[in-house]
Order: structure tokens, then sequence, then C-alpha cells
């Protein structure tokens, strides 16, 4: 149950996906193994991702970013991701520094993502 990208507002909270980038229910993972759990930042790199319901923090100019999954949405505290009005489906340099640019190209695609993918490119963030 993902939005397509460029929906409205109200479809990424149908989401789980807030305004701000927070997953919609974040404290009732507690419950679920695994959920909300936070994954040191080399695991996360050596493994080029994280687990469903996880997060990591990753270095960045102003201090730790925190970057979350939950299904097929990455988000990530930084300026760049949250400042994009593509709907859940963004990504940033964090994003596509943990996953590969080609591993974000792909995802975006099979979010039926085309238009903006030059923001994929390597060193844009």
């Amino acid at each position: 149950l993902l939005a397509p990208a460029g929906s409205p507002p109200r479809a990424a909270a149908a989401a789980g996906v807030t305004a701000a980038g927070a997953s919609a229910g974040d404290g009732g993972a507690a419950g679920v193994p695994g959920m909300g759990r936070v994954i040191p930042e080399a695991e996360a790199r050596a493994a080029k991702g994280i687990p469903d319901g996880c997060e990591t923090h990753f270095a960045g100019g102003s201090g730790p970013y925190k970057l979350t999954r939950r299904g097929d949405i990455y988000t990530c505290a930084c300026p760049a991701w949250r400042n994009q009005k593509l709907g859940p489906f963004r990504t940033c340099k964090h994003i596509k520094e943990l996953r590969g640019d080609d591993a974000e190209r792909v995802r975006l695609v099979d979010a039926g993502h085309v238009a903006g993918l030059d923001i994929v490119r390597p060193g844009l963030g």
C-alpha cells in the first residue's frame, strides 16, 4: 500500500509517511521484533541498506542524520530529503551513499518515479 510519486499529501499519509518524513505509528513498534532497532552505521553500510522497520544514523555536516526504512520507503532527517516535494519516494546523498546509486535508481523507477531522476546522479544530494 504505497503512495505513487507526486501523490497529494494525504496519499503519503496513507502510506505511513508524514510531511516531516517520520513514519506514522513509530510508537507502536515496540512489540514487533526488530522494529525500531538502531543498526550501527558501519553495519548498515556493509549491508548496503537497513532491515525493514529499523534505522541507522549517518554522520552529516550539522550532526548525525537518522535514516529509517518502512517497506520500500527510506526517510532521512537531512534538509535535502525533507525539502523535496516528491511524495514519500525521495532520496538524498545519505540514502544513495547507503544503498548505492543503482539501487536507488531502481527503487525510484519501480515506484513509478520517472520525473526528477537526475537527483540520483552521483554527487548530488
